[in-house]
C-alpha cells in the first residue's frame, strides 16, 4: 500500500478474507489459480507491512531483507507469471487464449530477465 505498516496489515488482512471466500466459490480447477489473486496479494501486503516496521523500527530491522526479498518475488516474478496464467486458463476462445498465451510467454521473459538483472535481489 506504500503507507505505513497499519494500512499494509489492514490491507493484508482484508485481501485474506477475500482470498478464502474467493477459494470457496471455484468450481472448476482451472478457476483455482485466478481465485488465489487476492489470498497471494494478501502475503504481499504482509511482507510490506513487516517492511514498513523493518525500516521505521530498529527492534524490527532484522526484518528488513527477508521482507524485501519477499515482497520483490511477488512483484517480479510472481505476478508476471501468475496473472496471465491466470487469464490463459480461464479464457475460452480460440484468439483470446492465444494472446493470453503471448502474453504469458512475454511476461514469463521479462521476469527472468528482471530476476537476472535486479542487484536488489543479488544484494540479498
Amino acid at each position: 500500500m506504500c503507507f505505513s505498516s497499519t494500512a499494509s496489515f489492514a490491507a493484508a488482512a482484508v485481501l485474506a478474507a477475500a482470498g478464502a471466500v474467493s477459494l470457496r466459490k471455484v468450481q472448476e480447477p482451472k478457476q483455482l489459480i485466478f481465485a488465489s489473486i487476492p489470498l497471494l496479494f494478501s502475503i504481499q501486503q504482509l511482507s510490506e507491512g513487516f517492511l514498513w516496521l523493518a525500516l521505521t523500527n530498529p527492534v524490527y530491522a532484522g526484518m528488513e531483507k527477508s521482507s524485501t526479498l519477499i515482497f520483490l518475488v511477488f512483484a517480479q516474478i510472481l505476478w508476471p507469471f501468475h496473472v496471465p496464467l491466470a487469464v490463459f486458463l480461464l479464457e475460452k476462445t480460440g484468439w483470446r487464449k492465444r494472446n493470453a498465451a503471448a502474453s504469458e510467454a512475454k511476461t514469463a521473459k521479462t521476469a527472468c530477465m528482471s530476476l537476472m538483472q535486479n542487484r536488489t535481489l543479488k544484494g540479498l
